[in-house]
């Protein structure tokens, strides 16, 4: 232990798992800054966060958003023949998952893409966008991003 705290050894796995092991600790927990913050973070459904658009025609759930906003997942609610109106960019990277009805993802100089049930897209968050739902139904979306956006 004294070549490691002095630098003149390093540390490897096996031994970070023994001292773990004397410490009465996971071999994960011992790498967390702070070991009462579990890496698990649940939000029950009576928890969750959600926002109006456009004049409280498309609701957004907020699913979660990581503490270090990293990584944030919401989903969009479109009612039959609404949109998103205003396309938005933000940083980062985005992608979406349809999971009801068909929609119309319109990515500003690139194009326009009907996605239905289980239809997947990814795209550079930067690329103004909106939503629009073409189906008979409404449509949900499940949408994730990072950096966090909102």
């Amino acid at each position: 232990m004294s070549q490691i705290e002095s630098g003149k050894s390093n540390i490897n796995v096996a031994l970070l798992m023994d001292i773990a092991k004397i410490l009465d600790l996971s071999s994960v927990a011992i790498l967390l800054d702070d070991v009462h913050d579990l890496p698990v973070e649940v939000i029950h459904k009576e928890e969750k966060r959600s926002y109006m658009r456009n004049e409280g025609n498309v609701t957004i759930d907020m699913l979660f958003s990581t503490p270090a906003k990293e990584l944030e997942a919401s989903i969009i609610h479109l009612p039959v023949g609404s949109d998103t109106k205003k396309p938005v960019s933000h940083r980062g990277n985005e992608f979406c998952y349809v999971i009801k009805g068909k929609v119309e993802l319109s990515i500003e100089n690139w194009g326009n893409y009907v996605l239905e049930v289980g239809d997947v897209a990814s795209y550079q968050a930067e690329l103004m966008h909106k939503w629009r739902n073409i189906g008979d139904e409404e449509c949900e979306v499940l949408v994730a991003c990072t950096p966090a956006s909102f």
